[in-house]
């Protein structure tokens, strides 16, 4: 188990223009919740991970941002060469605590 700042998450859908396929997926935006206070980096690092319709159902319920503990796991990824290529994915996702820093926008009437 992991702990992330989830800043943003967004469900996406697209027909691939080569082959026509239909392809989705979720894509997530955060930072790792450690600070790293080596000498020659500081702060917590930025990340980008896939993630399972699963855990995009308990994401999108949440407040973001928000800190989440998240199950990270490999997916193999389709490259344009015929290949494959291992990518971190979020599996599951338990939201801690929003984090609040500004705010929140009125939506307009």
């Amino acid at each position: 188990m992991a702990r992330i700042i989830i800043l943003a998450a967004r469900n996406w859908s697209l027909v691939d223009e080569k082959t026509g396929e239909m392809r989705s997926g979720v894509k997530i935006e955060g930072c790792e919740a450690f600070v790293n206070n080596e000498s020659d980096y500081r702060g917590a690092g930025f990340v980008e991970y896939q993630a399972s319709p699963e855990a995009w159902e308990s994401i999108k319920a949440a407040p973001l941002p928000g800190i989440f503990d998240v199950e990270i796991g490999l997916r193999k990824k389709k490259l344009k060469n015929g290949g494959a290529a291992a990518v971190a994915s979020v599996e599951q996702a338990t939201f801690v605590s929003a984090i609040e820093f500004m705010p929140p926008v009125k939506k307009a009437a």
